[in-house]
Formats: structure tokens, C-alpha cells, sequence
């Protein structure tokens, strides 16, 4: 009995101690089981559906340039060692850009980043440009030589003689603009842009004959509609109204407009004019003050006149005859029908004395009481009357003139400087 209660105890040791070790094994084994989603295995970048790579590349065949609108940089640009057609935009400093052909120019001093964007995400390298101020083009000083009256044009004391403007005599080198139809309509009140462009005309005449081509795209000659295409520019760009044939020329050479606060002036549309304005910059001063001056009757010969001591018609002509040395003249005149109309001296005839005798004029309004007369260039022979005090020109028949017309102001157009 005692030996079958020992076997049992043993056999109950065995069995308790096999069911541990298995208990234990298992516990083992927990920390080696697998993932419910194991990795799967890398695949190549087509079967990811990955995103191309792009090598993007932008060069350029200089890195500075002149800011004058004329010099460029090209630009080139390669997508993975490719040129392409399109697709792409450039960026300059922050803000896209249309270039064609890749070139660049400005005409703004600066630095300048630029980049490639490329299908609107894609960018590439950047460059930086540099743009450098344009210098001044001053002429030599040699160029533009102090004028001096050519041989031949002195007015010497003691001997009559005739002077008209460089270039010009009774049967050419001087220019009539005519207004329309009797002259009230929409270029009634602008008899001084008439008499300016009659002048500026032979200017740019005068101009050219000394070896000088004038700046691209300036008027020059015949017009469509009137005798001068600068009048048509006149026309196009001021009101009818009246002003002076100084104010008009200085419009025309710089693009001021000197009449600008004058209450009932005509002024000219924005942005206009400065045709001469290169050829102004380069001569302004050579005269000693300006290319042109004027010249006020009340303060130099008449009433008003400080010098008293000398005839108006002496002072008068001395002054006409120096101004026709220097170029042509637009006369301001008191016609009897309005209170000021613009006319262009061209040459005058002088006495032993050195008093002028005749004027030959041109006038935009010598067709108003014949408005069925040919239209034709007229030079009119005009007497200067031989007042002491008031220089006035004897009127012709059929002119809307008075008898006596009275010389109120002058101004000088003067020729370019190598004439």
C-alpha cells in the first residue's frame, strides 16, 4: 500500500513538471511571431507611379548689360540637357516676364534675379544680371562750332543792301502754310502754330545742309493736308485757340509747354512734342541763351522803352537786321480785326542808314478775303512805314490788313549753329 501512494506522487511530479516546460516554450515563442502586415517588398519607381526628376538649367551669354533698351542679354534654357518650345515661364525679380527669344533689355539701372518656372512648379537655377546706367552721349565739343554769320551777310553802315535768313531767297528757301477754307474754322486761331512751323521747317533745313540727319520719325516737309506736315502735327496735337509762336517752338524742340498756366491759351494733348528734344540737349546755349528769343516792342521801341534817345524804327531795325544774321523771325502784329496775329519774317531791305524799308513776309491768313484764289506759297512785299515811334508794315490790297499794321512783338528763331 505504502509503495503504490509513493509511485502515484511521483507520477503526479512528472506530469506537472512536463506541463511547465511547454507553458514556458510557448512564452518563447510569443516574441518571434510575425506581424498581421508584414513589409512588402521595394519595387522599382515606375510601379510607385514616382514623380519624374527634372534638371533644369538657365544660362546666359553675359552677366551685365547697358540699360539703354538696345543692349541684351540671351538667355538659355535646358530641361534635362534639352531645349524646350514652351512650357515654361520666366521670372524676373518676382514678376513673370514675356522675352522673345530669351533676350533681355531694360532701360532701368538695377540688378535683375531671373528664373525658369517650369510647368508652374519647377524652378531653376538663378542668375543675376546687372544693368548698368547708359552714359550720356555728349558730342565732342568740336562738333557744334560758336556760330558766326557766313561771309557776305554783314550789314555795313553807308551802303543800302538786302538781307534775308540763311538759305533763303525771294524765290526759294522760304515756307507759306495756309489755314483752310476763309480761316475761321477749325484752325482759325492758330496762325501761330502756322508761322512756328514755317520756321522749324527751314530749321530742320538748315540743320540737315550742315551734315546732320535729323532724330527717326520726325515730320519733315509737305503734309497730306496743309503745306507742312509739322502744322498737321500742330493741328492734331493743340487746340484752336491762340497762342504764341515762341510757346509753339519750344513745344516742338522739347516738349514744354511755356504757356502751360496762361488763362485762354491753347495747350497741346499730353506726352507731346520733344521732337528736337536729342538735337535741343546737345546745342542748348551755344547761342550765348537759347535757340530762340524774344523780343518785346513795348520795352525795347516803343512807349515803354527805357531808351528814348533813338527812333523806334532805328531800334526796330537794328534789332531785325541782327535777328536775320542769327535765323528767321515771327513777327507778332496788331492786323485791325483781332488783337494779335503771327506772321514770318523772311528778309527785309535796308537804307544807307541802315533803316529797313520792306519786309517780305509770309502770312497763313492771306487767303481770307479770297478764299477761291489759287492755293499757292505767297511772298509778300511789305513797306515799313516811317513812324518815329511805331514801326508798322503798309498792308496790301486784298489783305484783311488795316492800312498800317503795327509791329507789336518779335522772336528769333535762330539757325543751327553750323550754318
Amino acid at each position: 500500500m505504502m509503495m503504490r501512494i509513493l509511485l502515484s506522487i511521483l507520477l503526479l511530479g512528472f506530469v506537472l513538471g512536463s506541463c511547465g516546460k511547454k507553458e514556458e516554450v510557448l512564452e518563447s515563442k510569443a516574441e518571434i511571431v510575425a506581424p498581421a502586415n508584414p513589409p512588402v517588398a521595394p519595387t522599382s519607381p515606375k510601379e510607385q507611379g514616382a514623380e519624374e526628376r527634372y534638371t533644369l538649367i538657365l544660362t546666359a551669354d553675359k552677366q551685365s548689360l547697358i540699360a539703354d533698351a538696345k543692349d541684351k542679354v540671351v538667355l538659355t534654357f535646358t530641361c534635362n540637357g534639352e531645349q524646350l518650345q514652351g512650357g515654361y515661364q520666366y521670372i524676373i525679380n518676382g514678376v513673370p516676364h514675356t522675352l522673345v527669344d530669351g533676350a533681355f533689355a531694360t532701360d532701368k539701372a538695377g540688378v535683375y534675379e531671373v528664373y525658369i518656372l517650369y510647368k508652374e512648379k519647377h524652378k531653376s537655377n538663378a542668375l543675376r544680371l546687372t544693368a548698368q546706367a547708359a552714359r550720356p552721349t555728349t558730342p565732342p565739343q568740336t562738333e557744334v562750332e560758336q556760330p558766326t554769320p557766313p561771309a557776305g551777310r554783314e550789314v555795313v553802315l553807308g551802303k543800302a543792301g538786302t538781307l534775308f535768313a540763311y538759305g533763303v531767297s525771294r524765290e526759294s528757301g522760304w515756307y507759306d502754310v495756309n489755314k483752310k477754307g476763309d480761316g475761321r474754322g477749325s484752325d482759325g486761331l492758330m496762325c501761330w502754330a502756322a508761322a512756328a512751323s514755317t520756321a522749324l521747317q527751314w530749321w530742320q533745313d538748315v540743320y540737315t545742309k550742315s551734315g546732320y540727319q535729323l532724330p527717326d520719325g520726325v515730320a519733315n516737309g509737305v503734309g497730306v493736308e496743309y503745306e507742312l506736315r509739322i502744322f498737321e502735327l500742330f493741328k492734331s496735337n493743340w487746340d484752336n485757340l491762340g497762342a504764341t509762336s515762341s510757346i509753339g517752338c519750344h513745344w516742338y524742340f522739347t516738349g514744354e509747354n511755356k504757356g502751360i498756366n496762361a488763362v485762354g491759351y491753347a495747350r497741346p494733348k499730353p506726352n507731346s512734342g520733344g521732337y528736337l528734344r536729342q538735337v535741343y540737349e546737345r546745342i542748348i546755349g551755344l547761342w550765348g541763351n537759347d535757340f530762340s528769343e524774344e523780343t518785346k516792342g513795348y520795352r525795347t521801341w516803343d512807349t515803354g522803352s527805357a531808351d528814348q534817345s533813338k527812333p523806334a524804327i532805328e531800334v526796330f531795325s537794328r534789332l531785325i537786321l541782327k535777328a536775320l544774321q542769327e535765323g528767321v523771325v515771327l513777327l507778332d502784329v496788331n492786323p485791325g480785326y483781332s488783337g494779335a496775329h503771327a506772321i514770318t519774317l523772311w528778309g527785309c531791305e535796308y537804307n544807307e542808314q541802315g533803316i529797313i524799308t520792306k519786309m517780305y513776309i509770309t502770312d497763313s491768313d492771306d487767303l481770307i478775303k479770297t478764299p477761291k484764289a489759287p492755293r499757292y506759297p505767297i511772298l509778300h512785299e511789305f513797306e515799313l512805314a516811317p513812324s518815329t515811334r511805331e514801326p508798322r508794315v503798309v498792308g496790301l490790297r486784298g489783305m484783311s490788313y488795316k492800312s498800317f499794321v503795327q509791329i507789336q512783338n518779335f522772336e528769333t528763331l535762330r539757325a543751327f549753329p553750323r550754318y
